[in-house]
């Protein structure tokens, strides 16, 4: 069965990352901290670790609870 095409098919070609090289994210803080208040502002490469992962650590290297580390696309709720 042959169907008809309003177009011609288009002639797409592509590859599928799969290296952990080939994801990067590079966040952008919506605001920066600035005035009064204790914070500091770090900048965190990692590697086969998550977010959440990090900020646990962090918060217990700190002896700071885990709410106390904020981070980029996390939403704060009080």
């Amino acid at each position: 069965m042959n169907l008809a095409f309003k177009y011609q098919p288009l002639d797409l070609h592509g590859s599928i990352k799969r290296s952990v090289n080939d994801f990067v994210v590079k966040e952008k803080p919506a605001e920066i901290t600035v005035g009064s208040g204790e914070h500091v502002d770090l900048k965190i490469r990692k590697r086969h670790a998550n977010t959440y992962w990090i900020a646990q650590q962090l918060a217990e290297f700190c002896d700071l609870k885990p709410l106390d580390i904020g981070y980029a696309g996390r939403k704060r709720i009080f």
